[in-house]
C-alpha cells in the first residue's frame, strides 16, 4: 500500500469535477485520501470540493492502481513541464536551494538571483528587477523558479519574467494562498501556495519525474480488526468518533483496497488506516487497539 501526493496540471480530465464524480476509485481502484486546495489539506477531502489545476490530491492504493491512476489523469491535451538546459532561480531560499542542488547534479546551466550575496549566488540584487533579470540572460532562459519569500515581489517577478520572455515556463511559490490565482493571472504556469510541498514538487518538475512523493501530514496505521469483530465498517463508525479513514483490508486472500462498507468483519482481518497524527492517536485510544509491528 502506498500513498502519494499528486499535483493536478492544466489540461488534466479532472480540472472542474467534483470529487464524488471523479470516478477514480471504480476506474482504478485508487482511493482519494486527502487533498491540498487553496494551499489547506483537507483530511479527507470535501467529496463535494472542485477538483482545480493546481490542487494536489493524496491518493492511496497499490502500486498498480496508482499506475493505473496516473493513466486514468493525463491531460488532454497531454502537458508536461519542458527538459530546459538553462534555467533562473529568483530566491536562494528553501525552494531555491533544493532546485539549485537537483539542477547542479544534472549538469545544467543556473542562475542564481538573490538579495544576499551567498555562496551560489551569481547576481545579487532584487529579481523583482528588470535589469537584473536581463544580467541573468532571462531571453535566453527555458524557466524560472521563483521562490521569494514575499508574495508581492514573487507577483512582480513573474509579470517582468513572463514580458522579457513569453515563452520562459515559469514555476513560482507563494506564502500566501490568496497569492495563488494572482501569480497564476501574473503568469505563472504552476503555482503552488505550500512551501514544504513546492520546494520537491519544483525540483520534480526540473528533473523530468513523474511527482510522487510521500505525504508529509499523514499517517498509516495497520492494526488487528478484532474490535470491530461482528460489526461492518459503516457500523463501526470510525471517521465519526476518531477521524481516520479506512483504506485497505487484510486477510487470508491478501490485501485488497476495495473496502466494502457493508463488509461484517470477523476480527481475524488486518485493516489499514489513514489520519493525521491526531486522528491515529485517536483511533488508537477509541479502539483501545495497537498497530502492528512490521515483519523483519
Amino acid at each position: 500500500m502506498e500513498i502519494t501526493e499528486i499535483p493536478i496540471q492544466p489540461g488534466n480530465r479532472l480540472v472542474g469535477m467534483r470529487i464524488r464524480n471523479s470516478q477514480i476509485r471504480e476506474q482504478t481502484g485508487a482511493n482519494i485520501i486527502g487533498a491540498w486546495i487553496d494551499g489547506e489539506l483537507q483530511l479527507p477531502p470535501d467529496p463535494d470540493a472542485v477538483i482545480r489545476s493546481n490542487t494536489v490530491l493524496l491518493v492511496s492504493g497499490a502500486h498498480d492502481e496508482l499506475e493505473a491512476f496516473g493513466e486514468f489523469t493525463q491531460p488532454y491535451p497531454y502537458r508536461t513541464f519542458r527538459r530546459h538546459e538553462r534555467i533562473i532561480i529568483a530566491g536562494q531560499g528553501e525552494v531555491g536551494q533544493a532546485a539549485r542542488g537537483v539542477i547542479a547534479q544534472e549538469g545544467l546551466d543556473v542562475t542564481t538571483i538573490d538579495i544576499e550575496d551567498h555562496d551560489g549566488v551569481d547576481i545579487v540584487g532584487d529579481a523583482d528587477s528588470d535589469e537584473n533579470l536581463q544580467a541573468a540572460d532571462i531571453g535566453a532562459a527555458g524557466a524560472i523558479i521563483v521562490g521569494l519569500p514575499d508574495d508581492s515581489a514573487s507577483l512582480l517577478t513573474t509579470v517582468l519574467a513572463r514580458s522579457l520572455n513569453s515563452n520562459i515556463e515559469i514555476l513560482a511559490r507563494v506564502s500566501d494562498i490568496n497569492a495563488t490565482r494572482k501569480a497564476r493571472s501574473a503568469g505563472a504556469d504552476y503555482v503552488l501556495p505550500v512551501p514544504r510541498v513546492s520546494a520537491w514538487m519544483v525540483v520534480s518538475e526540473l528533473h523530468d519525474e513523474d511527482i510522487l512523493a510521500p505525504a508529509s501530514q499523514i499517517r498509516l496505521l495497520r492494526v488487528p480488526a478484532d474490535p470491530l469483530a461482528g460489526s461492518t465498517l459503516a457500523e463501526s463508525d470510525i471517521y465519526e468518533r476518531a477521524g481516520c479513514r479506512v483504506i485497505a483490508v487484510e486477510d487470508d486472500s491478501g490485501l485488497t483496497s476495495t473496502v466494502d462498507p457493508q463488509r461484517r468483519f470477523t476480527g481475524e482481518e488486518r485493516i489499514v488506516l489513514v489520519g493525521s497524527d491526531e486522528a491515529v492517536q485517536q483511533f488508537r485510544k477509541q479502539f483501545d487497539v495497537s498497530p502492528i509491528e512490521p515483519e523483519a
